[in-house]
């Protein structure tokens, strides 16, 4: 069965005029102009049959919800609901990793979203987002300058799998404050790394 959901955002607040992120905050209440809003929208949305009217239960949401009820010739009970509440928390404190009991806060949304920075977690009701489930992972920039090729990359999730390695979370600490590790290209480059392990492969 198909289910028609129409959304409403509060009418203009006294926090939206002034310019102002308003969050959770109750002190943001509806104008004057915010409640013709609510009027003009209870009108145009007056000949569709609701079966539910959900709102946030602040109040500029709230009084707009009531606003528009006022123009459905059918009584119609607003359930306000907490779980509508503005987030009050940082993004990367709801969505992150963790490695070795460090908790490493991470950007990015949904791929559905049209996000570069694609990233996925499961969100459960009365437990909140779980740890990442899959996103980016190998990501690699490369451009020129007057020296020549500028390559930089990272790979989100590091290189080793093992709590014990230094590798274990070190990219993914980078990636978390949008930083780049920058690739040796050119010959000097490749030969000037401490790291650098060459070893040679013939046949029989």
């Amino acid at each position: 069965m198909a289910i028609r959901l129409v959304l409403v955002r509060h009418g203009l607040s006294s926090f939206n005029a002034k310019g102002l992120i308003q969050g959770r905050t109750d002190d943001s209440l509806l104008t004057d102009e915010g409640y013709e809003q609510a009027r003009k929208a209870g009108k145009a949305l007056s000949k569709i049959n609701f079966d539910k009217i959900y709102s946030s239960p602040l109040v500029r949401a709230a009084e707009t919800a009531k606003t528009i009820k006022k123009a459905f010739n059918k009584e119609r009970n607003i359930v306000f609901d907490d779980n509508l509440l503005p987030l009050d928390a940082k993004w990367g404190d709801l969505q992150y990793e963790i490695r070795n009991g460090k908790k490493i806060p991470l950007f990015g949304g949904g791929f559905d979203a049209g996000n570069f920075s694609a990233m996925r977690a499961k969100l459960t009701k009365g437990e909140g987002w779980s740890e990442i489930l899959h996103g980016n992972s190998y990501i690699q920039t490369v451009t020129w300058n007057d020296d020549g090729v500028v390559a930089e990359g990272i790979l989100s999730y590091s290189q080793s799998s093992d709590p014990a390695s230094p590798h274990y979370q070190d990219q993914t600490e980078l990636y978390s404050e949008k930083k780049w590790v920058k690739l040796p290209f050119k010959e000097e480059e490749i030969l000037s790394d401490p790291n650098l392990k060459i070893i040679k492969i013939k046949s029989n």
